[in-house]
């Protein structure tokens, strides 16, 4: 009995408005029904020494001739853990060229490049990822 009355005032609630079921999320990435779908390709150096900065190179592409405008954020993490350092840079169709933050511990790091459209725009998020390794 309970069921039925709790199934009936949800029926209620559903056809005044009061209660939507949607996904927040896929509508506040894209406002538009015919998103289009970004790839980000990030690269850079392998290899580098310790102590020093590496370069990385950011670029994001589309379909068609379109350029997409946003944000890339790019994260250098360690693998073991004990370091993660996030860069932003502003993305304007072009590739992005820039130095990371300079890495003491040696090991392998994993940086990911991360595509973050503006607020408005038909362009989907994407990102991209890649190895790095520090040596003495």
């Amino acid at each position: 009995m309970k069921k039925l009355i709790v199934g009936l005032f949800a029926a209620l609630l559903m056809g005044t408005g009061l209660v939507a079921f949607t996904d927040g999320a896929a509508v506040a990435a894209c406002p538009y029904t015919g998103c289009i779908d970004t790839s980000t390709d990030a690269g850079g150096q392998h290899v580098v020494r310790r102590g020093s900065r590496p370069s990385t190179i950011v670029r994001v592409f589309t379909a068609g001739n379109g350029q997409p405008k946003g944000t890339v954020f790019v994260t250098y993490e360690r693998v073991k853990g004990g370091f993660s350092k996030t860069v932003t840079v502003g993305y304007h169709g072009h590739s992005v060229s820039f130095k990371g933050p300079v890495l003491t511990k040696t090991g392998k790091y994993k940086v990911v490049a991360h595509f973050s459209p503006k607020s408005g725009s038909p362009w989907s998020p994407s990102q991209d990822s890649y190895g790095l390794k520090v040596r003495r």
